[in-house]
């Protein structure tokens, strides 16, 4: 069973190296298609002359992009870290404003009641 097993699975390996083969062919027939293949095979032919002529080139390459990319994680772990922390100072707000707004309205209830209490009766009736 082991052998029908691996027959079937190196048929499928052929027909999908065949099929990719085929889509590869058919594409090369659109001229800008092939324009594209050929100038991008002659830049990696150029990379890997290059590479092979300085190697140490190449790893001060790496080693820049990996120091770029190192920065670019620290940036944004700090602006995650920043964003987290104005997110919860935003949680504390609503509870700071209602008690803001709760001791505005009970001064304001109080001035009320104290100029009602100081007016005379006459003018009460005006102010309402």
């Amino acid at each position: 069973m082991n052998e029908k097993y691996g027959v079937k699975k190196s048929i499928f390996l052929k027909s999908i190296l065949i099929g990719a083969a085929a889509g590869a062919v058919i594409s090369l027939l659109d001229k800008t298609t092939r324009s594209s293949v050929i100038s991008s095979g002659k830049g990696c032919i150029q990379e890997m002359k290059s590479f092979v002529k300085d190697p140490s080139l190449s790893l001060t390459k790496v080693c820049d992009t990996t120091e770029q990319i190192r920065m670019t994680i620290e940036q944004i772990t700090e602006d995650a870290v920043f964003i987290s922390q104005k997110v919860e100072e935003l949680k504390e707000i609503p509870p700071q404003l209602a008690h803001a707004v709760i001791e505005t309205k009970d001064a304001i209830t109080a001035e009320i009641t104290n100029n009602r209490n100081e007016e005379p009766d006459d003018l009460q009736l005006h102010t309402v």
